[in-house]
């Protein structure tokens, strides 16, 4: 993944799903817990923009709820991995 694309991921019956950068920054503070409301305030944008990425990414992973989003992920070591990998590089620039 590079600052201006997305994610690709092969999952299970899913051939390939593609995470917007948006998209992947939301899964990862989403699976350390935050809401939202706290996720906008890290991106410095609205809630309802944060909101917006967690449909489509619910949309793309046939989830209704927030905890599907996490479920599927922590089913998945390779991309949780991936996504862990990522943001920990990030952090320590």
């Amino acid at each position: 993944m590079t600052e201006d694309t997305g994610m690709v991921v092969e999952f299970g019956r899913y051939k390939y799903l593609m995470f917007s950068k948006r998209e992947v920054e939301c899964i990862y503070y989403l699976i350390r817990g935050l809401s939202a409301k706290q996720i906008g305030r890290v991106l410095n944008l609205s809630s309802r923009t944060i909101e917006t990425h967690v449909y489509n990414i619910k949309k793309k992973i046939g989830g209704q709820k927030k905890s599907d989003i996490i479920s599927w992920v922590l089913d998945d070591p390779g991309f949780y991995q991936k996504i862990v990998k990522l943001f920990k590089i990030r952090e320590e620039r």
